[in-house]
């Protein structure tokens, strides 16, 4: 029996649903209230290769800003420092300034290493990195920071933790250095993992799959469950539904990034939906219809990208919120994005015992096979009809495990092929970086393609071998994110048998 909290809850959502008017219908407004770049005007690019032809025709390094339309840091660094006049006089004197989107060039943004937004890049006209940085610089900071360009940023360097061996007891060394980054990563006094890493960065993304995968585990099952209960009151919007991004606990002002993106909102509906307590349990009902409601496709199918962030919004009283219309939503489609919601919906659906949320996640994960699938090639995101980025890894590897689940759950032969032919381009690029001198993949790649491999009965094509290759090389560093690792450790749990059927680990 849903409470009433509950059902106060799901009438604010769809009242504050019908007030937003349909997705996307006030992004114009928004930015512009917002006093953000006019970029075509202030002389920006929006192609990489077209700015660097220009930098090595004028001799200037390539300054790359990459935004993300649903970010509040960046739009509070274009309002605050990108869109001053003396800087932007700097950037066209010193630099050929770039615009680019985090989620439509992932590819960039992993090429370059980008963990966060705002995301910036000083790349010389020959390609080579002269510096990063991520976060929001005073307009004076960036000035001096692009006046003073270095010969070449030397690459991080971070000692890494990876398997001694793919037996048990190479597993369970792994497993300990991963508790202790963990435990390292808890947080008492916040009651979550909200701590910091050993560089001292502060981790401030909510961490819904280690939870998971922590369920159970000794030291931890109580630790889990107050966690539930302490992101509910972080992060749940009671007005309009759905989870926040985060709150940053390192900041004095402890700031809220108001962004609500499908995919943390899918796996905090998995998680929460798990808890024995009424209020916690609410709070997955309210984030599952939020995404029904805000982020469904009803005519076309799959999930939009995310409600945009507005700290202004959402900071005023409820009264006031109801007045005015909600923030518009980022109509991009992502293909990792919609597979994750996918295999979420499926976990959730099981705990809250509603066949809708399973109908939607085959839904998703349709949609981006017969849309994002295209040519025989998978694209990472579709935007206004325009398809952008193929053969990301982070695509291919999330639908085929999605894809493994929604089968189980509800096999189709149209998927099963669509599918298949999605395994053979993981399968290609498996093969060119297992081959000697390929290349490695990072560690949250590492860990998708493990637990991709995992499923070669299912995918055939999938090189042999290709689960204990990726195993080997997930790498533990000293700022990675628990959740990047935790597909690793349930695929290294499956091949040691360790597993009590799907879904279900054994606790050693």
């Amino acid at each position: 029996m849903v409470g009433r909290r509950w059902l106060v809850g799901a009438l604010a959502l769809l009242l504050s649903a019908l007030l937003a008017g349909p997705p996307g219908a006030a992004a114009g407004q928004g930015a512009e209230e917002r006093g953000r770049v006019d970029w075509e005007a202030a002389g920006w690019l929006d192609d990489l290769a077209a700015a660097r032809a220009r930098a090595r025709q004028v001799g200037k390094p390539v300054f790359v800003y990459f935004d993300a339309e649903w970010c509040s840091w960046c739009h509070q660094y274009e309002a605050e420092t990108l869109s001053r006049a003396r800087v932007q006089r700097t950037l066209r004197a010193e630099t050929v300034p770039v615009r680019l989107d985090w989620d439509a060039r992932r590819d960039l943004v992993n090429r370059y290493g980008g963990r966060g937004l705002p995301f910036n890049v000083l790349l010389a006209p020959d390609g080579r990195v002269l510096r990063t940085f991520t976060g929001i610089l005073p307009p004076q900071e960036l000035i001096a920071l692009v006046r003073d360009i270095p010969e070449a940023e030397p690459g991080p360097e971070e000692p890494e933790t990876t398997p001694s061996g793919l037996g048990r007891a190479g597993y369970e060394a792994y497993r300990s250095a991963f508790l202790e980054h963990v435990e390292r990563l808890y947080a008492p006094d916040v009651g979550t993992l909200a701590g910091r890493y050993e560089t001292g960065t502060g981790l401030k993304r909510t961490q819904p799959r280690t939870w998971m995968w922590l369920e159970g585990r000794p030291g931890w099952s109580e630790r889990a469950r107050e966690a539930r209960a302490v992101e509910v009151e972080r992060l749940l919007d009671p007005l309009d539904g759905g989870f926040f991004y985060y709150v940053d606990p390192h900041r004095p002002e402890a700031h809220r990034e108001t962004a609500k993106l499908l995919e943390h909102n899918a796996w905090m509906v998995a998680w929460l939906a798990g808890s024995d307590r009424h209020r916690v349990r609410n709070a997955a009902w309210s984030g599952w219809f939020f995404l029904r409601i805000t982020l469904w496709d009803a005519e076309n199918g799959g999930f939009w990208r995310a409600r945009i962030a507005d700290a202004e919004y959402y900071a005023r009283p409820a009264s006031e919120r109801l007045a005015r219309r909600a923030p518009p939503v980022d109509r991009a489609k992502l293909a990792d994005a919609n597979a994750q919601a996918a295999l979420a919906l499926l976990r959730a659906g099981r705990r809250l015992e509603d066949p809708a949320l399973a109908e939607h996640a085959r839904g998703a994960l349709d949609y981006v096979l017969a849309e994002l699938l295209h040519e025989g090639r998978l694209y990472h995101s579709l935007r206004d009809g325009e398809r952008a980025v193929a053969g990301l890894p982070e695509d291919l590897f999330w639908v085929l495990i999605a894809g493994d689940a929604v089968q189980e759950q509800a096999a189709e032969a149209w998927r099963a092929e669509r599918l298949g032919a999605v395994a053979t381009l993981a399968a290609r690029w498996l093969d060119e970086r297992m081959e000697e001198g390929g290349g490695s993949p990072r560690g949250e790649v590492a860990a998708l393609a493990a637990r991709a491999c995992g499923l070669r009965e299912r995918y055939p094509v999938l090189p042999a071998g290709c689960r204990e290759w990726a195993l080997e090389r997930l790498a533990l560093g000293p700022e990675t994110r628990p959740d990047w690792l935790v597909p690793g450790l349930r695929a290294w749990e499956a091949r040691l048998g360790e597993r009590d059927g799907r879904g279900s680990v054994k606790v050693p």
